[in-house]
């Protein structure tokens, strides 16, 4: 009973020291490409982007398709 009670607490301690790295992979949405910030849908098109861009202290964005088929269209900002 007492190994077991041990790798349950060594767990519980290694999850609370990980959980903050991992809830900031995914709080955080880092850029595909360092001008490149969010996924274009039906509600956030061109107009949204470029406002978002503007925001950031762009000149100009839009959304664009990647390269390979069926990959979403992603808001990118150009200084």
């Amino acid at each position: 009973m007492g190994v077991a009670k041990f790798v349950i607490v060594s767990l519980a301690i290694i999850a609370l020291i990980l959980m903050p790295t991992v809830r900031a992979d995914f709080e955080t949405q880092r850029a595909v490409d360092p001008f490149c910030y969010q996924t274009c849908s039906g509600s956030y098109s061109n107009t949204e982007c470029l406002a978002d861009c503007i925001a950031k202290k762009f000149k100009f964005g839009k959304c664009l398709t990647g390269q390979r088929s069926g990959k979403l269209p992603v808001c990118c900002c150009s200084p």
